[in-house]
């Protein structure tokens, strides 16, 4: 009967693993770049160890792009300080909201607008009523000379208290106006910080020079050696099975006449004793 030898656990790991690098380190060297690339605006070149693996790449931009790349650079050198000194004087407290002063200066000049064009009217009714209440002979004190009086003033009154309202809402207006400018100050100093931040050159602009590619990752797949080995055991193993089981048969169908005769060997000479 044939044995079979079990594959080595270690042996076939390191085998594999060997295999994997292989595969990785091909896969590498048909990802890398074809090779230096090389234009109006610079040159990227590709780094190789001696087995030919890429191991990085140069970018080199042409006189007028690089001299281009050092303007801008000394320019956002120049934008990060005054960005700094900006940053430095940014307002660490809250909006002001203290308009009190503010909303009162309005209030009255609302009200003082208003009233100076009312009262010259008011004196002049109070006038004519005046004139009106002598000629139809109303002593002052007189009950309807009085209610006319009162009639005057109420209305009088309720144009003051319009006045007074629309004087309330022009304070509010500049409250609101004080608070709204409030704000932009205390946002101005951020607003330039973006601004200059906008300002400061990024490297998109050169983006016409030729750029490092990116080494791509190995992908290839490699033997799967392990999945071999087994396959390669079991297929032995099973060859080995079927032999063993044709063996036995064949010792099993050779005794089969021989025990057949010994039975009637037994049978004639049991008959012969009877007799």
């Amino acid at each position: 009967m044939c044995g079979s030898s079990v594959p080595n656990a270690a042996d076939t790991a390191n085998q594999q693993s060997a295999y994997n690098v292989a595969a990785a380190q091909q896969q590498m060297k048909m990802n890398a770049p074809l090779g230096n690339v090389t234009n109006a605006y610079g040159q990227n070149k590709v780094l190789t160890d001696a087995n030919g693996q890429p191991i990085g790449q140069v970018s080199t931009l042409s006189q007028p792009l690089q001299d281009l790349l050092t303007q801008r650079t000394g320019l956002g050198s120049q934008i990060n300080t005054v960005q700094g000194n900006i940053a430095s004087n940014l307002p660490t407290g809250g909006v002001n909201q203290d308009f009190n002063t503010t909303v009162q200066n309005a209030q009255n000049a609302a009200y003082k607008a208003q009233t100076g064009m009312l009262e010259p009217t008011f004196a002049l009714q109070q006038k004519q009523l005046e004139s009106q209440l002598d000629a139809r002979g109303l002593p002052i004190g007189s009950e309807a000379r009085s209610d006319a009086e009162n009639q005057l003033s109420n209305q009088q009154n309720l144009a003051r208290t319009q006045a007074a309202n629309q004087a309330y809402g022009a304070g509010l207006t500049a409250q609101n106006q004080g608070f709204n400018q409030a704000v932009t100050n205390q946002n101005l100093p951020y607003q330039q910080i973006l601004s200059l931040a906008s300002a400061n050159p990024s490297s998109g602009l050169l983006g016409a020079a030729p750029g490092a590619s990116n080494l791509q990752g190995a992908s290839i797949t490699p033997p799967n050696y392990t999945q071999d080995v087994y396959n390669s055991a079991k297929l032995q193993q099973d060859a080995n099975s079927q032999t063993a089981s044709g063996i036995m048969g064949l010792g099993s169908l050779a005794l089969a006449p021989f025990t057949g005769g010994a039975s009637l060997m037994a049978g004639g000479l049991l008959g012969g004793l009877g007799k």
